[in-house]
Protein backbone atom coordinates (compact mmCIF):
# COMPACT_ATOMS: atom_id res chain seq x y z
CA UNK A 1 0.00 0.00 0.00
CA UNK A 2 3.05 2.41 0.73
CA UNK A 3 4.10 1.63 -2.51
CA UNK A 4 1.40 2.77 -4.38
CA UNK A 5 0.37 5.59 -2.56
CA UNK A 6 3.97 6.92 -2.68
CA UNK A 7 3.93 5.91 -6.54
CA UNK A 8 0.86 8.48 -6.78
CA UNK A 9 2.26 10.99 -5.27
CA UNK A 10 5.59 11.00 -7.50
CA UNK A 11 4.25 9.99 -10.41
CA UNK A 12 2.16 13.30 -10.45
CA UNK A 13 5.76 14.95 -11.37
CA UNK A 14 7.44 11.68 -12.74
CA UNK A 15 7.20 10.29 -16.17
CA UNK A 16 6.45 6.48 -15.95
CA UNK A 17 10.18 5.57 -17.91
CA UNK A 18 12.01 7.47 -15.18
CA UNK A 19 9.86 6.55 -12.36
CA UNK A 20 9.88 2.47 -13.35
CA UNK A 21 13.47 3.32 -13.68
CA UNK A 22 14.36 4.17 -10.58
CA UNK A 23 11.89 1.82 -8.87
CA UNK A 24 13.19 -1.12 -10.61
CA UNK A 25 16.58 -0.29 -10.31
CA UNK A 26 16.12 0.16 -6.42
CA UNK A 27 14.53 -3.30 -5.87
CA UNK A 28 17.08 -4.80 -8.11
CA UNK A 29 20.03 -3.36 -5.89
CA UNK A 30 18.46 -4.50 -2.59
CA UNK A 31 17.51 -7.85 -4.19
CA UNK A 32 21.22 -8.38 -5.07
CA UNK A 33 22.88 -6.98 -2.13
CA UNK A 34 20.35 -9.66 -0.02
CA UNK A 35 21.49 -12.22 -2.46
CA UNK A 36 25.12 -11.95 -1.70
CA UNK A 37 24.67 -11.00 2.01
CA UNK A 38 22.34 -14.62 2.44
CA UNK A 39 24.89 -16.34 0.41
CA UNK A 40 22.46 -16.98 -2.42
CA UNK A 41 23.95 -18.33 -5.90
CA UNK A 42 22.58 -16.03 -8.44
CA UNK A 43 24.51 -18.32 -11.29
CA UNK A 44 23.99 -20.95 -12.24
CA UNK A 45 20.92 -21.15 -14.00
CA UNK A 46 20.08 -23.95 -16.86
CA UNK A 47 19.03 -21.87 -20.17
CA UNK A 48 15.38 -22.66 -19.62
CA UNK A 49 15.60 -21.21 -16.50
CA UNK A 50 17.06 -17.69 -17.60
CA UNK A 51 14.58 -17.91 -19.85
CA UNK A 52 11.46 -17.94 -17.63
CA UNK A 53 13.32 -15.30 -15.91
CA UNK A 54 13.44 -13.13 -18.87
CA UNK A 55 9.88 -13.54 -19.78
CA UNK A 56 9.03 -13.04 -15.76
CA UNK A 57 10.82 -9.49 -16.04
CA UNK A 58 9.80 -8.52 -19.46
CA UNK A 59 6.09 -9.21 -19.12
CA UNK A 60 5.41 -9.01 -15.50
CA UNK A 61 7.36 -6.21 -14.63
CA UNK A 62 7.87 -4.13 -17.55
CA UNK A 63 4.46 -4.71 -19.21
CA UNK A 64 2.36 -5.20 -15.83
CA UNK A 65 4.15 -3.17 -13.21
CA UNK A 66 4.63 -1.02 -15.28
CA UNK A 67 0.80 -0.49 -16.36
CA UNK A 68 0.27 -0.12 -12.95
CA UNK A 69 2.87 2.78 -12.23
CA UNK A 70 1.47 4.49 -14.95
CA UNK A 71 -2.08 4.19 -14.16
CA UNK A 72 -0.76 6.08 -10.93
CA UNK A 73 -1.38 8.91 -12.95
CA UNK A 74 -4.77 9.14 -13.32
CA UNK A 75 -6.42 6.66 -11.35
CA UNK A 76 -6.92 7.09 -7.90
CA UNK A 77 -4.59 4.79 -5.48
CA UNK A 78 -7.13 2.56 -4.39
CA UNK A 79 -8.51 1.22 -7.55
CA UNK A 80 -4.76 0.36 -9.06
CA UNK A 81 -4.37 -1.88 -5.63
CA UNK A 82 -7.52 -2.96 -5.67
CA UNK A 83 -6.97 -4.20 -9.65
CA UNK A 84 -3.44 -5.98 -8.61
CA UNK A 85 -5.48 -8.63 -6.84
CA UNK A 86 -5.86 -9.54 -10.36
CA UNK A 87 -2.42 -10.69 -10.78
CA UNK A 88 -2.78 -14.33 -9.65
CA UNK A 89 -5.36 -14.83 -12.08
CA UNK A 90 -3.44 -13.76 -14.84
CA UNK A 91 -0.71 -15.38 -13.53
CA UNK A 92 -3.20 -18.75 -13.43
CA UNK A 93 -4.08 -18.42 -17.16
CA UNK A 94 -0.17 -17.87 -17.85
CA UNK A 95 0.51 -21.02 -16.25
CA UNK A 96 -2.24 -22.77 -17.96
CA UNK A 97 -1.31 -21.50 -21.46
CA UNK A 98 2.14 -22.32 -20.88
CA UNK A 99 2.82 -24.74 -18.71
CA UNK A 100 -0.48 -26.85 -19.53
CA UNK A 101 -1.17 -26.56 -15.14
CA UNK A 102 -5.35 -26.93 -14.95
CA UNK A 103 -6.23 -25.51 -11.46
CA UNK A 104 -8.60 -26.89 -9.16
CA UNK A 105 -12.35 -25.82 -8.51
CA UNK A 106 -11.12 -24.16 -5.62
CA UNK A 107 -8.61 -22.03 -7.35
CA UNK A 108 -11.36 -20.91 -10.15
CA UNK A 109 -13.87 -20.33 -7.76
CA UNK A 110 -11.69 -17.82 -5.66
CA UNK A 111 -10.02 -16.25 -9.18
CA UNK A 112 -14.40 -16.01 -9.71
CA UNK A 113 -14.50 -14.21 -6.51
CA UNK A 114 -11.30 -11.95 -6.78
CA UNK A 115 -12.98 -11.07 -10.08
CA UNK A 116 -16.44 -10.23 -9.14
CA UNK A 117 -15.06 -8.16 -6.21
CA UNK A 118 -12.59 -6.09 -8.76
CA UNK A 119 -15.36 -5.33 -10.55
CA UNK A 120 -17.82 -4.12 -8.07
CA UNK A 121 -15.22 -1.84 -6.41
CA UNK A 122 -14.30 -0.33 -9.67
CA UNK A 123 -18.27 0.10 -10.31
CA UNK A 124 -18.97 1.90 -7.19
CA UNK A 125 -15.38 4.20 -7.05
CA UNK A 126 -16.88 5.26 -10.65
CA UNK A 127 -20.39 5.96 -9.26
CA UNK A 128 -18.67 7.54 -6.57
CA UNK A 129 -16.53 9.76 -8.92
CA UNK A 130 -19.22 11.00 -11.12
CA UNK A 131 -21.74 11.60 -8.66
CA UNK A 132 -18.83 14.11 -6.86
Amino acid sequence: SGYIVLGRVVRQSLSVNLYTFVTYSTAAALLVAYALIARVPLYPYPPRELLIFALLALVCTLLGHSLFNWALRFVPPAVVSTSILGEPILATIMAILVFGEIPGPWTAVGGAVILLSIFLFVRSESRSRATA
